[in-house]
């Protein structure tokens, strides 16, 4: 494997063109030539040509992706797009990002230390590793964790005893006024059940850990 990549100094380092490297990189070409005893070529004896790489197709939507990154502007923050149908990425946005082309015949210096440096930390591909609360993202999942492992059925009524909590000033002036603690799995994922959509009402599921 390590002759492949004799004469080439281009690998995938993250991302699609980590994970797809064998794929993209394809095989690199050979010859074998005699020399003079001062190092001059002088008949070639065998050769093998090089092969290109498969090509792969991604699913990144560009009218999509442009528009969510003039959106963001210079502000910092993430954020992935997915067709809810298949699960393919339709929009992978982290910004602020840099030029990935200082990087292909190596870096310069002054570019280096600009991004290594600044405070927006560009290099931090912040849809990937970035750490953010999923918020009310999750609560569907743990819906569908419930229905599956038996926990909850889609008609139970779930009584929350716990305190309900009233936040000052979140409730928009169209918002439902807060229900009865008294709702189903649907009704909890459709209200979201937080207090940030004005409802009091939380539905607690309990799954079972995966062995």
């Amino acid at each position: 494997e390590q002759a492949n990549y004799r004469g080439t100094e281009y690998i995938g380092k993250l991302g699609v063109e980590q994970s797809y490297e064998k794929e993209l990189h394809g095989t690199t070409g050979t010859e074998q030539v005699e020399t003079s005893a001062g190092g001059r070529a002088v008949r070639k004896l065998a050769s093998t040509p090089a092969t290109s790489g498969n090509t792969v197709m991604l699913s990144i939507d560009i009218k999509l992706q442009k528009l969510v990154e003039d959106l963001y502007g210079d502000r910092r923050g993430a954020m992935v797009a997915l067709d809810p149908r298949n699960g393919e990425v339709l929009a992978f946005v982290s910004k602020p990002t840099f030029d990935p082309n200082l990087f292909v015949d190596g870096i310069d210096h002054e570019n280096w230390q600009a991004l290594n440096e600044s405070i927006d930390k560009p290099l931090l591909n912040r849809a990937l590793r970035g750490t953010y609360p999923p918020g009310s993202t999750y609560k569907p999942f743990m819906a569908l964790a419930a229905l599956e492992t038996g926990k909850r059925s889609a008609t139970q009524i779930t009584q929350d005893t716990s305190p309900s909590w009233r936040w000052p000033r979140w409730r928009p002036a169209s918002a439902p006024p807060p229900r009865s603690p008294r709702t189903t799995v649907r009704g909890a994922s459709a209200a979201t059940c937080s207090a940030a959509t004005a409802t009091t009402a939380w539905v607690r599921w309990t799954c079972t850990p995966a062995s």
